[in-house]
């Protein structure tokens, strides 16, 4: 337990223009530069497209898992080019089921998401094979993109 990984990535106009042609979502807040929105400064990345980062470390660090369930808190806006830590943190993990925190925090350390995610591994995990770093530290893996 305590294990995690993280990736950075700043999602540019193009990321957010190309989701809102994928996901069909033009809300003025995500595409319109010329939107006047009292709620925010300037434009907005979708909370889905920030979130999706969290599926970026599960298929590069925890190869063949499959979602199962996400819960997500959208605790502040992402802006476009904001620089973007995400990370996920093992809480639990069941035979195949591993629950992690989830967290997205913006280059001035604020959360901007977070939650719990558990997904389905293919192969079955043995508590007893679970051991703490020597050093008794986290595990660590990054990356950026």
């Amino acid at each position: 337990m305590g294990d995690y990984a993280e990736v950075k990535k700043a999602f540019s106009e193009s990321d957010v223009k190309n989701f809102a042609s994928i996901c069909g979502d033009h809300n003025p807040v995500h595409v319109d530069p010329a939107c006047p929105d009292p709620r925010f400064p300037k434009r907005i990345v979708h909370g889905i497209l920030t979130a999706s980062l969290f599926s970026n470390i599960f298929g590069s660090h925890i190869p063949g898992s499959i979602y199962i369930n996400q819960s997500l808190n959208f605790r502040a806006p992402v802006f476009l080019d904001d620089m973007l830590t995400a990370r996920i943190t093992v809480l639990s993990m069941r035979k195949k089921l591993v629950t992690c925190s989830t967290t997205v925090h913006n280059e001035q350390g604020q959360i901007v998401i977070d939650g719990q995610a558990v997904v389905h591994i293919n192969t079955l995990v043995q508590e007893s094979s679970i051991t703490a770093p020597e050093d008794g530290g986290s595990h660590k893996a990054t990356s950026a993109t």
